[in-house]
């Protein structure tokens, strides 16, 4: 497993990130005043893998269905026994 993970440094840097920029996309998210709320930000890297800074992220249309998020959000309270007041 270790070969595979050195070669796959070696030849693929781009799906692989350092930690220090691994969290700049939570970090842009939660302390910038220029973010967005509810946005989703990511790497700018190629097809958002890695590298490069931060963006606003694009969001597959599977998860932004609103059933499977409300079905999500209900089974998360459930489990946890945490439960918030709905929005209006």
């Amino acid at each position: 497993m270790e070969r595979l993970y050195k070669t796959s440094w070696r030849f693929a840097p781009f799906l692989w990130q350092e930690i220090e920029e691994g969290i700049l996309p939570a970090l842009y998210a939660a302390a910038t005043p220029q973010a967005d709320g509810g946005a989703f930000y990511g790497p700018r890297g190629r097809y958002e893998v890695a590298g490069g800074g931060v963006r606003e992220a694009k969001v597959p249309a599977a998860a932004r269905n609103d059933a499977d998020s409300k079905r999500l959000w209900e089974v998360s309270e459930q489990l946890t026994g945490v439960s918030y007041p709905k929005s209006r």
